[in-house]
């Protein structure tokens, strides 16, 4: 059965909620662990809940083709660096590099959480013969221990992992049976844990990234054995060597655990992922596609793994295919980068447009609500202020409603990302000795909008309505905000012909503020990932989103092998 992909994975509403921004089409977003439902309604009433989609999808029908191509002189400047940039082969439309940083890190916390399983071991009486003796080891428990040091490398199209030094300290009893029954005490000391392990990345045939273990070899420098109540020294020889034998061997068979539970989470995450959209328009469920596009790159100081990143719907693949994605040798400061190309978005868009009528609440806007009222002072600005009376109409009644028009696109430049949108805008007033409101005027908006760049601070949480949410310190800005095809369907309401593009040019402050203050949306992570990303930034390239994330890998890895929290607890 494929597997479905949470909500969370995709997008963020509550904050836009607040922000006043609202969709009329997702009726819910159910926020289930494997389902991401959207059920799409007409005209739902306005004071019904109406959770919002992300950023992108309320602003964004986005972008002509004029805003992909870049100056060829500015072009010509860039390719011209030192550091070239790599190109996909338009495979992949998103890809997820892990640095040295990454690889080492997890690959310490991996070692960790392998010495404290060992240790935590409860073991089994051990029984051995030595110089006539019937010797039993029980009781046998981890004092202490200190984790080896970890190097990993990519040699020979394999990821090796080495380690060294560390030392484990096991206390016990023994019982030896000879003529007579002596018992005693058993201290050992095991140091030097040298472990060479080669895995193999490699597309699995389902397409999810599969890890294998070439090779296994593990040993230990030392075992220092004392037997108080000493017996013979051959005795304790055994012993020694018996517990070199046993521990050697159980490290790479806990290893073989560790790398199946690592499977088991990347064939649940790199698959074809649905998404549950309820339309009324048959048009079949979506889905998203996490598998490989491509082997695995695997060089000296990092791995790349390429993953199609395409919606389809009910097996209909997008038209189009993505541009390369612009890597970068030097991308090696963050632990993950992920590169995302435009064709993401678009690929989205594209299928959600045959099965969702879009339809946007936009008096849910503080600015907008304001410029709605009958009423305000002398130094604000309302639309009440060019009527003759407002004595007729119900206080409070305006409301204004946002359709998207057009294929929406996005495009991504080394200057930011580009960002356009058409609706077709009515406006509605209830009277006074009328029961439903009616349309008063309509007309067409173009947006355009950029964004330079942006920053994500974990440390400066705000909390809303019990829920965490990341600080984004986002440059951009409306390029351009136009009122056009205005049509008045009561003669009190004619004066907005004239009007209506000074109302947009008053809100256009108001509204780029609103907007980089809700970027969050757009990087829609799941409440899950808080407390692992320590810092994140983003910038722009041709046809490519730049994420760079450093996480608390100790938490991310814990989490990613379902493994105990035994270093906090």
């Amino acid at each position: 059965m494929e597997e479905r992909i949470s909500a969370e994975e995709f997008f963020d509403s509550q904050t836009l909620i607040h922000a006043g921004l609202d969709p009329v089409f997702p009726e819910t977003i159910e926020w289930k662990e494997k389902t991401f439902e959207l059920s799409a309604e007409k005209d739902p009433a306005d004071d019904e809940p109406d959770p919002l989609q992300d950023l992108s999808s309320i602003l964004t029908k986005l972008l002509e083709k004029d805003f992909e191509e870049l100056d060829e002189m500015d072009e010509a400047k860039r390719m011209s660096k030192s550091l070239k940039d790599e190109v996909e082969e338009g495979k992949a439309g998103i890809a997820v590099r892990l640095t040295k940083r990454a690889l080492i890190s997890a690959a310490q916390n991996v070692t960790n959480f392998l010495v404290h399983d060992i240790s935590q071991l409860s073991i089994a009486d051990i029984t051995l013969k030595s110089m006539d003796l019937n010797i039993t080891l029980h009781g046998i428990k981890t004092h202490s221990y200190v984790a080896p040091a970890v190097d990993i490398s990519v040699e020979d199209g394999a990821v090796v992992l080495k380690t060294s030094k560390g030392s484990v300290d096991l206390y016990g009893q023994y019982k030896a049976i000879y003529k007579t029954i002596r018992e005693g005490v058993i201290e050992a000391k095991m140091s030097g844990f040298d472990v060479n392990l080669n895995l193999r990345l490699a597309k699995h045939t389902k397409g999810s990234l599969n890890v294998a273990i070439d090779q296994c070899d593990a040993s230990i420098d030392s075992v220092h054995v004392d037997l108080i109540r000493h017996l013979l020294d051959q005795v304790t020889s055994d012993v020694r060597e018996l517990l070199h034998e046993l521990s050697s061997s159980s490290i790479c068979k806990y290893l073989t655990t560790y790398v199946q539970k690592l499977n088991e989470q990347l064939n649940r995450i790199m698959a074809l992922r649905d998404i549950n959209i309820h339309s009324s328009m048959p048009q079949g469920q979506m889905q998203f596609d996490l598998t490989m596009s491509d082997n695995v790159e695997l060089v000296e100081d990092h791995i790349d793994i390429p993953m199609f990143g395409e919606f389809a719907r009910s097996a209909q693949r997008t038209p189009f295919k993505p541009s390369k994605l612009m890597k970068r040798l030097e991308d090696q400061e963050k632990m993950v980068y992920v590169y995302i190309s435009d064709f993401i978005v678009n690929s989205f868009f594209y299928q959600l447009e045959a099965m969702v009528d879009w339809k946007t609440k936009l008096h849910r806007i503080p600015e907008v609500a304001a410029a709605l009222r009958l009423e305000c002072g002398e130094s604000e600005y309302c639309l009440g202020q060019h009527l003759q009376s407002v004595d007729n109409y119900v206080p409070n009644s305006g409301r204004m409603y946002g359709t998207v028009q057009g294929h929406p696109q996005v495009s991504l430049t080394d200057c930011g990302a580009h960002l356009q949108t058409n609706l077709s805008v009515e406006v509605t007033f209830q009277t006074k000795q009328e029961s439903a409101p009616r349309t008063v005027i309509k007309f067409n908006v173009a947006l355009k909008f950029h964004i330079d760049s942006f920053t994500l601070l974990t440390n400066e949480t705000s909390e809303l309505e019990g829920e965490l949410r990341y600080k984004v310190i986002a440059s951009g800005g409306i390029d351009d905000l136009q009122v056009r095809n205005t049509e008045s369907f009561d003669e009190k309401w004619s004066f907005v012909e004239m009007t209506l593009q000074q109302i947009a040019t008053y809100l256009k402050p108001k509204l780029e503020v609103m907007l980089r203050q809700n970027l969050h949306t757009v990087l829609a992570l799941p409440e899950s990932m808080l407390p692992a990303i320590s810092s994140m930034d983003g910038h722009f390239r041709k046809r490519t989103l730049v994420l760079g994330f450093d996480v608390h890998m100790q938490s991310t890895m814990r989490n990613f092998l379902d493994h105990p929290d035994v270093f906090n607890s």
